[in-house]
């Protein structure tokens, strides 16, 4: 049993495994997120996908509140997935929607609050890596995913910043693959926000 074990904790510390384990989740990831630009339901399945592989490498690495994240895109992803298809199955149009700009003033402070007081349960409770860091892009994630979800327009302008600042995180942390991932992700955001303006429909009240 000792030695299962031993081979075990080689297997999930092996950086090959580890190199091959990064590759799959950003091929997963770039799936979710260019068929989330095109609106196709099939996005929430890749990203549920993504998202198990990075529960568990980011685990591995002690970035535990990317792991935690990660965890909550795999419900998001499942939330996602019924939310549109809901409208498929009812033959509805997938409509793009914006929010007053003074859902800023209180959705960015929430966030910048919510990230210290997770930054400061992972430094003081955990091993954590970059805890405060890490924890800011965390909650403003929860917040970019759930404006995904509703597909709201400017959900994409919050993931160009998360995913520029994700960059410098990624990069200390020697996930080179990752940090690529997260600048193609700022591109394709940038063309997301593009596409979805000009489908822009109605407003939510």
């Amino acid at each position: 049993m000792e030695g299962q074990n031993m081979a075990l904790a080689f297997w999930v510390t092996d950086p090959h495994v580890l190199l091959s384990v990064e590759i799959l989740a950003v091929v997963s990831g770039l799936l979710y997120v260019i068929l989330a630009v095109f609106k196709k339901r099939m996005a929430w399945l890749w990203g549920f996908i993504n998202a198990v592989i990075s529960i568990w490498l980011f685990y591995q690495i002690s970035l535990f509140a990317e792991s935690f994240l990660y965890i909550y895109y795999a419900l998001a992803a499942v939330y996602g997935w019924f939310h549109w298809g809901a409208h498929h199955s009812e033959g509805q149009k997938l409509m793009i929607v914006e929010i007053p700009l003074k859902s800023h003033f209180w959705l960015v402070p929430l966030g910048i609050l919510g990230g210290i007081g997770l930054g400061f349960i992972l430094e003081a409770y955990t091993s954590a890596s970059y805890p405060y860091l890490d924890a800011q892009t965390t909650i403003f994630s929860f917040i970019a995913t759930a404006l995904t979800a509703r597909r709201v327009l400017v959900n994409w302008i919050y993931w160009i910043v998360i995913d520029l600042v994700t960059v410098v995180l990624y990069t200390w942390k020697d996930l080179y693959w990752y940090a690529g991932l997260m600048v193609v992700y700022s591109i394709i955001a940038y063309l997301g926000w593009n596409r979805w303006k000009r489908e822009l429909d109605t407003p939510i009240s």
